[in-house]
């Protein structure tokens, strides 16, 4: 069986990444859940990030978080999936932005780029708990 089709383009779900609680990704304006077991679909916040064209910025982190960049480009945020509570992990100054995040092998270590005048690869290790 498919998943439900959407008819108008606001309610279309836009997929980012895979987790083991199902697909994570954009959905009328914030963020949704489609739960594969189920077939259902959850909106779990208003939180904006980042356009769909500028590359993957959702990421879990493990069954029941997630991270994202905001829409601004200037935060990293975590995200609990079952509560919609938000944590911010870093931000940057303006006109700094935050862009193309990812989560090393364990899950415990975040890199990515910090725009400014030109780019650097930043690390951030994420301890127990975060």
């Amino acid at each position: 069986m498919l998943p439900q089709a959407f008819d108008e383009p606001e309610n279309i779900f836009y997929a980012w990444s895979w987790g083991p609680s199902g697909v994570v990704g954009t959905w009328k304006g914030g963020l949704g859940v489609y739960d594969v077991a189920t077939k259902t679909y959850k909106h779990i916040g208003a939180h904006l990030v980042t356009g769909v064209a500028s590359g993957t910025r959702l990421s879990w982190l493990d069954s029941n978080r997630i991270l994202y960049i905001d829409a601004g480009r200037q935060k990293v945020m975590l995200m609990s999936v079952p509560s919609g509570k938000t944590t911010e992990l870093l931000a940057v100054p303006p006109p700094e932005t935050i862009s193309t995040p990812r989560l090393s092998g364990d899950g415990r270590t975040l890199y990515f780029l910090r725009q400014s005048a030109e780019s650097n690869i930043y690390m951030v290790e994420l301890g127990p708990g975060r």
